[in-house]
């Protein structure tokens, strides 16, 4: 269990949020998924690269 935990970091958390908004937006709307999840997966990314989480 504690490598679950060390494994789900916010970073991880947050990209997999961003993935079911824009799964149900998507689902809804058609289109746009892509519009939502790119922005947030580059500050992630960018975060997870320098080490700030």
């Amino acid at each position: 269990m504690q490598s679950l935990v060390t494994f789900l970091t916010p970073g991880l958390a947050t990209a997999a949020a961003v993935a079911l908004l824009a799964g149900l937006m998507r689902g809804f709307a058609g289109f746009g998924s892509g519009m939502l999840m790119a922005p947030v997966y580059g500050i992630v990314g960018l975060q997870a690269s320098h080490g700030a989480w």
